[in-house]
């Protein structure tokens, strides 16, 4: 932009870049909030981070914990480490809920859902072949990185099986 447009140019385009990732924090920490707070609610996670503030129904503990939890994480690297170990755990989240919707065609009558799907099943096959490309790129790229981010994202596997049968705060 600076090329095209001058100082004027890098300046909007850097102004829009902090803008769209300044909407994708808020995005992402309130998604997650609210995931820590129907874990609490489930008792898979701390019972206090299922409690909803009882004015605002927002979910204050789980957002604390986690604003806590990301200032870890800032501090722990730089912002490309930080991306590449996010990229694997998000992505191959991303990508199981997507893949959900095959089971759900298979086993519900499509009258009986709840959501159509449009171009069922293409965009669904294509998002999922776009999350590996861009998973095995970041896996070929940073190794240890991506390493790190799938020990980090299968490192909650364990503690939701010790949370929940272990320690007994869910029957199941």
């Amino acid at each position: 932009m600076r090329h095209a447009f001058g100082e004027p140019g890098a300046r909007v385009i850097a102004a829009g870049i902090a803008i769209s990732t300044l909407g994708f924090v808020n995005i992402s920490m309130i998604g997650a909030a609210r995931v820590f707070q129907v874990m609490g609610a489930d008792g898979v996670f701390f019972r206090s981070a299922g409690r909803l503030h009882p004015r605002w129904r927002s979910p204050n503990v789980a957002l604390l914990l986690l604003a806590c939890a990301a200032s870890v994480l800032a501090w722990s690297g730089t912002f490309d480490q930080l991306l590449n170990y996010s990229t694997v755990g998000d992505w191959l989240g991303m990508a199981a809920v997507v893949a959900t919707l095959f089971w759900y065609r298979r086993h519900q009558p499509l009258d009986a859902a709840t959501f159509r799907t449009p171009w069922f099943p293409l965009l669904p096959i294509v998002f999922l072949v776009v999350v590996a490309g861009v998973v095995g790129t970041t896996i070929w790229q940073h190794p240890g990185d991506a390493g790190w981010g799938a020990l980090i994202t299968l490192a909650g596997l364990p503690v939701y099986f010790i949370w929940r049968y272990a320690l007994g705060r869910v029957k199941g």
